[in-house]
């Protein structure tokens, strides 16, 4: 069997039974061998990667065996009732995210995409259909039990910043660690901390009606980030702010993606901002498509 190198990106090694499976199978292939034989650099096995998995991957495996899921969506509907007609939202909508993966959901206006947006953070319910963050089925849960999950897994940025005005920014940020029961003066060290990320040590002291509108998003997404949420849900978190402000948030948006390393949905009609993400999908008519970039 072909000796394979141990990549210790992110504390994990190729010691998963798929990968075993996989460098097995290959050994048995003089031709696959003799490739793997000159692959002394793993960025080089990694480049290579998809290509054996086309060649060789058993069906009995899935994909997702290497990756961690984090969120699956599967078959949600969502219709409301408008006098005597029904009218449906979403339809038997079914998808997944990985964990650190970043997914932009685009749509008009109407489209659905908030109340998908919602579903997803447990804030509204589906017609039908399962949703599961970090393994938890997140409508198994009481309405108790899911603020304490949303609190623990995830982050919320809206299209207005929702900041409570009697609160200065560090304050505001704080609140959703002092919710989660932690120390006030450590939820202070921690939520400067935030702030700092998002450029505005010197804002600290500051109510929302001191800032402006560019800078109370930042405060709204220091709040979504200081739990070191898995998954960031963000609705058109660029829509309520003028072009040069929204595209400032957007390279925000960016920059704490790659350093923090949480998965984030963002639902938005800017083509733009939707660019910058793994993967774009398109809300139409009630159902979600893959999108070519």
């Amino acid at each position: 069997m072909v000796r394979i190198p141990a990549c210790h990106a992110g504390g994990r090694g190729f010691e998963s039974r798929p990968l075993r499976h996989l460098f097995i199978v290959t050994s048995q292939n003089p031709f696959l061998v003799f490739i793997l034989r000159e692959l002394t650099d793993f960025v080089c096995l990694t480049a290579c990667y998809p290509a054996l998995i086309a060649l060789l991957w058993p069906q009995n495996y899935k994909l997702s065996e290497f990756m961690s899921v984090l969120l699956s969506c599967d078959s949600v509907s969502k219709s409301f009732i408008d006098g005597k007609n029904e009218v449906q939202v979403l339809r038997d909508i079914t998808f997944s995210v990985n964990a650190s993966e970043q997914i932009a959901i685009l749509g008009s206006s109407g489209s659905g995409k908030s109340t998908l947006l919602h579903i997803l953070g447990a804030l509204d319910t589906p017609s039908s259909g399962t949703v599961e963050v970090d393994g938890q089925s997140l409508f198994a849960l009481n309405s108790n039990q899911q603020a304490r999950f949303r609190n623990q897994t995830m982050g919320f940025v809206y299209q207005f910043h929702h900041l409570l005005p009697e609160f200065n920014a560090v304050e505001n940020v704080a609140m959703p660690l002092l919710i989660a029961g932690e120390n006030p003066d450590k939820a202070r060290l921690i939520a400067n901390e935030m702030l700092a990320k998002v450029s505005l040590q010197h804002r600290i002291e500051h109510k929302p009606s001191a800032l402006s509108g560019g800078e109370r998003q930042r405060v709204a997404i220091a709040r979504a980030l200081v739990n070191k949420p898995k998954l960031v849900l963000a609705d058109e978190p660029t829509g309520n702010l003028d072009k040069s402000t929204g595209e400032a948030i957007a390279d925000l948006l960016a920059e704490l993606r790659e350093s923090l390393q949480m998965a984030f949905i963002v639902v938005t009609h800017d083509l733009q901002l939707a660019a910058q993400f793994d993967r774009v999908l398109t809300l139409s008519s009630g159902q979600l498509e893959e999108r070519t970039k």
